[in-house]
Formats: C-alpha cells, sequence, structure tokens
C-alpha cells in the first residue's frame, strides 16, 4: 500500500487527511481526523507507532500547499503534542528533532493477528460459543458503541464480538491473557469465551471491529476510534452496563491491546497486513474464493482456525 514519487517521497495510498513526513520527505505516519483527534492524543499514538523516544522528535507544520516537496527547508515552527489538547488540522507535517533538524524515525514492525469478519451461525455454534453470546447480550442489552438496540427481542442486526479473537487461541493461551480474566462464569478452560472477552457491536460495526477500523481506549474514558472517514463512529463513548460488577465488564487490558494494535496498524497505513475479499457473493464456492491467493489461504486458516477453536477454548 504505498507508492513513490521522485518530486513528493514515499507516500501510503490509504485514504487519510493528515501526513506525517520525516526529513527525506517519505510519509512515516498519519491518520483520519474524523474531528475529535488531538495533539496529545496524537502523541500517544506516536510513541506506539515510533520507535525513537517521544522527547527525540516533534511535529512541524509544512508550509508547501497540498504535498510538499520541501518540508525540511519550507515548514513552520513546532507543535508540542504533551499535554495539547488541541484539534490536529488535516494536512502535512514534518517530522524532525525539537531543534527542527533531520532526525532518525524507525517504525514499529509489529504487525496485528489476521482477524476475518466470517461469523458462525447459531446452528454451527457450540455450546461454549452460545454461551459467550448469550452472556455478552444479556450483559450489554445493545451496540456498545452506537447504542443499536434489538428489534423487538431480536438480535438479528447485533452480534457479540470477541476482542482477542478466537481463531488465535495459541497465543491467548501462550501471552497467558487469561490472567487478565476475573470472571468467575465462563465455559471452557482457557477464558477466551469469558463475557470479559466480548461487546456486542452492531453487525457492520462488527465488521469494523474486525478490520481494525474501529477501537475503543479505556484509558481514555472508553473513547472510540475510527479510523475511516466516519465521524458517526468516532468520539462516542463505549457503553457499560452500570449495573455488571468489574469482573463481568470488558476487559480493560484486552481492549487496550486491540487499541495499539489499530493504531500501529493504521499509522503505518496497513502496510504488511493481509488483504482479503470478505464479500463473497451468494452462489460461489467459498473455499475456492478464499483459496486462490496467499491472502485467501491465510483468510481460509484463519477461518478453520476459528471454528476448530470454538470447541476447544
Amino acid at each position: 500500500m504505498s507508492d513513490r514519487n521522485r518530486s513528493t517521497g514515499y507516500r501510503v495510498s490509504v485514504t487519510r487527511n493528515i501526513h506525517f513526513v520525516d526529513g527525506q520527505n517519505d510519509e512515516i505516519g498519519g491518520a483520519w481526523q474524523n474531528g475529535a483527534l488531538t495533539w496529545s492524543e496524537m502523541a500517544e499514538w506516536m510513541e506506539i507507532t515510533f520507535q525513537t523516544p517521544i522527547n527525540g522528535y516533534a511535529p512541524f507544520p509544512c508550509l508547501e500547499p497540498g504535498d510538499p516537496v520541501r518540508p525540511l527547508a519550507q515548514h513552520g515552527p513546532v507543535i508540542i503534542m504533551q499535554g495539547n489538547d488541541n484539534i490536529i488540522t488535516p494536512g502535512f507535517y514534518v517530522i524532525l528533532s525539537p531543534q527542527g533538524n533531520e532526525v532518525k524515525i524507525p517504525i514499529n514492525q509489529e504487525n496485528p493477528i489476521p482477524r476475518t469478519t466470517s461469523r458462525a451461525t447459531s446452528s454451527e455454534m457450540d455450546n461454549h460459543t452460545k454461551t459467550f453470546r448469550n452472556r455478552v447480550r444479556t450483559r450489554d442489552g445493545r451496540c456498545v458503541i452506537t447504542r443499536t438496540g434489538p428489534i423487538g427481542g431480536d438480535f438479528i442486526r447485533l452480534s457479540a464480538a470477541h476482542i482477542f479473537p478466537i481463531a488465535h487461541l495459541g497465543m491467548w493461551k501462550s501471552e497467558s491473557w487469561h490472567r487478565q480474566i476475573t470472571d468467575d462464569k465462563y465455559d471452557g478452560e482457557s477464558g477466551i469465551n469469558s463475557v470479559q472477552n466480548g461487546i456486542l457491536l452492531r453487525s457492520d460495526v462488527h465488521d469494523l471491529f474486525d478490520t481494525f477500523y474501529i477501537a475503543v481506549n479505556p484509558d481514555r474514558d472508553y473513547k472510540t476510534y475510527c479510523f475511516l472517514n466516519d465521524p458517526t463512529l468516532d468520539n462516542l463513548i463505549m457503553f457499560r452496563a452500570t449495573n455488571t460488577v468489574d469482573k463481568y465488564q470488558p476487559c480493560r487490558a484486552l481492549l487496550k491491546h486491540l487499541f495499539k494494535m489499530c493504531v500501529l496498524l493504521n499509522m503505518k497505513g496497513r502496510t504488511g497486513y493481509p488483504v482479503w475479499d470478505e464479500d463473497i457473493p451468494p452462489g460461489c464456492d467459498d473455499m475456492t474464493e478464499v483459496s486462490r491467493s496467499k491472502e485467501g489461504k491465510l483468510r481460509l486458516e484463519t477461518i478453520l482456525a476459528g471454528k476448530l477453536n470454538s470447541s476447544l477454548a
């Protein structure tokens, strides 16, 4: 997802309206401004994405109109990010040392684990998954992002999302995520089907959640961040049932981990993350469609792992 132009340098191809370039005019980060993203929040995002200490660099506004050609020579004054709650103005910014000199900014090469939006029907669910779904429905009662409720008691447009995907049960175990779970009523042995690893989402929001386009930061009062051009899903506060005790609430550590992965992936322009088509028309052979490419095979493996792990969790 990149492009290099001799006059403007490297640019990611994802759509965004905030761009950060280095002294060589190569784009090293960016985001979509839906109207509420502040500089203090961006400082946190840069700490996730850049491997240079935060006090070793700073943004400077580019003064050239549009896509800059000479950002090192034509920029405005330094912007102090820490404690700065001013809304970021869309545009280009060059990342330099606080003194205005060129500085090397290594990028965090970690990528989130692949997820798929494929979901089981009620008839395909094992008992562990059904219990997980029912407990999440009972606790949340609505989409925790949009507040969309069921229709006449029917949850057809709502689905229970795993915060940490069940397809990666092995990683859940190896990284000891079960230690973050205080729930004492979950089915299975691993804890991955705990109600604390779930939130209820409107189906389209679930798709964005599974593709790292929306996240919740529990350290910012459970504020939502949408990494696409959709202000309706950005700068909301995640619903948390006031009548639910902490040990059954969504796990802060799991939400924060997913938030960090969303920031990292989208700040980098989603570089290195597999791209696969989830929109397979009716009548097509799903297995054939998903196994035609390397990305498709990875998607198939992820789907199958999710189905298998449901019974093992």
